[in-house]
C-alpha cells in the first residue's frame, strides 16, 4: 500500500493514510517504525522539503546499517529507493546508483517501486537528459514498466 497510494500524488492523502495506520499500530516493530519514516521523507520529497527527506535519511542510516540483515527486500529496496532520489536529487546523476537500484528492484520483482522511482528522477532531475544514451535507456524502461503493469502513462509523464 505505501507505494500503490503515492502514485495518487496526492500529499494530504498520502499523510492522513500515515496518522490513520499511527494510530491503528501505534507501537510497530522496529521493521515498521523504519518503514514509516521513509514514507515520510517521500513525502517530504513530494512537498518540495528536501531538508526534512535528507534528516530522515541521515537518522534512518545507522539503524539501516545495523539491522539490514532483518529487513525484508521491500524494506531495503524501499530504503535505496530513498537514498537513490536524495543522492540524484540536484547533482551529476550517478548512473551506476541507479543501474543498481533497478537491478535490485528486477531481482525483487518490484516493478511498481522501480517504475514510480524512474519517473521521480526523470521528473526531478533535468541533468539526466544530458546524456542521451542513457535517457533514451532509462526512458524506454519507464515506458516498458508502465505498459507492463497495466498504468496509464500520463501518470508517470515525464
Amino acid at each position: 500500500g505505501l507505494y500503490t497510494i503515492s502514485i495518487c500524488n496526492n500529499e494530504k492523502k498520502t499523510m492522513r493514510f500515515i496518522i490513520a495506520l499511527k494510530k491503528i499500530y501505534p507501537s510497530g516493530s522496529t521493521c515498521y517504525n523504519f518503514l514509516f519514516r521513509i514514507l515520510k521523507a517521500e513525502l517530504y520529497l513530494c512537498l518540495g522539503k528536501n531538508n526534512d527527506a535528507i534528516r530522515i535519511l541521515q537518522e534512518l542510516g545507522p539503524y539501516y546499517d545495523e539491522e539490514n540483515s532483518s529487513f525484508t527486500a521491500f524494506i531495503k529496496i524501499s530504503y535505496q529507493v530513498l537514498k537513490t532520489k536524495l543522492e540524484n536529487l540536484n547533482s551529476e546523476p550517478d548512473i551506476d546508483q541507479i543501474n543498481e537500484l533497478t537491478q535490485f528492484c528486477d531481482e525483487e520483482h518490484c516493478n511498481l517501486i522501480k517504475l514510480h522511482s524512474l519517473a521521480f528522477l526523470l521528473k526531478k532531475n533535468p541533468m539526466l537528459k544530458r546524456d542521451s544514451q542513457f535517457f533514451d535507456q532509462f526512458y524506454f524502461n519507464l515506458v516498458r514498466i508502465t505498459s507492463e503493469l497495466g498504468c496509464k502513462e500520463n501518470s508517470f509523464a515525464v
